[in-house]
């Protein structure tokens, strides 16, 4: 039976290294990563929820370097050379609050496991842990 795993970056250094971490802690074992990056149009949830509706250019251009980044992080697994045939990715981009976004995937694919970095983009060295970890 295949782990189900959930890898949710914000293409952040420290989201790289715990994506690296998870691929060598189940090199193992046969694996789903689901690839998540939650995307708003701007750091304010309420605006992002008010103004970014789908098919507005906000929502659209936020959705499509999500993709990006997504295609970006594929990329670099592959260039590492991680071709462990065990392991399938899935990436997702979703529009919603990261909490929210992480419980829903959790749920719809039956996730066990969450690896994910302690700090985010801001790499913010005055808190232990980053806001959504």
């Amino acid at each position: 039976m295949k782990r189900n795993i959930l890898l949710p970056t914000d293409f952040s250094k420290n989201a790289w290294y715990a994506i690296l971490y998870a691929l060598e802690l189940y090199k193992t074992d046969a694996c789903n990563f689901y690839l998540l990056n939650v995307f708003s149009g701007t750091s304010n949830i309420v605006d992002s929820l008010i103004n970014m509706d789908p098919g507005s250019e906000l929502y659209e251009t936020a959705k499509a370097d999500a993709e990006t980044g997504l295609a970006k992080v594929l990329d670099m697994i592959a260039f590492r050379e991680h071709k462990n045939p065990k392991h399938n990715f899935i990436p997702i981009t979703t529009f919603n609050h990261p909490l929210e976004a992480i419980k829903n995937i959790v749920e719809e694919k039956d996730i066990e496991i969450i690896v994910m970095g302690t700090r985010g983009v801001t790499n913010a060295r005055n808190v232990a842990y980053g806001s959504t970890a």
